[in-house]
């Protein structure tokens, strides 16, 4: 029994829609935080890098054609949705990448002064 991505999620609502849709229709999946996605839901509870979704091989592409007809329903939705600022992927990942180089450059502004 291999397993293969089949998609990455944006959000862990997003997952478990996809994860209740393949089993309702018999096919095994789960869903795996993507990149360091574990340590951001901890830290800041929620993740930037998503969740990635894994089938069986023999499944695949009975997924996929699930996946693209709740796809096509989230194309019609998404005009209506909109994420909040703090729920964007891109913004909190740039702020993260602000408050770390502050943070270097602080330690190093202290270590210059002692």
């Amino acid at each position: 029994m291999q397993y293969i991505k089949l998609f990455n999620a944006e959000n862990e609502r997003e997952a478990d829609l996809l994860l209740t849709s393949l089993k309702s229709e018999g096919i095994a999946c789960y869903a795996q935080d993507a990149g360091a996605g574990g340590y951001l839901t901890i830290t800041s509870g929620f993740s930037v890098f998503g969740k990635d979704i894994y089938v069986e091989q023999r499944d695949q592409e009975r997924a996929r054609a699930i996946l693209q007809d709740i796809q096509a329903g989230w194309e019609l939705e998404s005009e209506e949705y909109h994420l909040p600022w703090y729920r964007n992927r891109v913004i909190v990942l740039r702020v993260y990448l602000v408050l770390v180089v502050l943070m270097f450059l602080g330690i190093l502004g202290l270590n210059l002064l002692f």
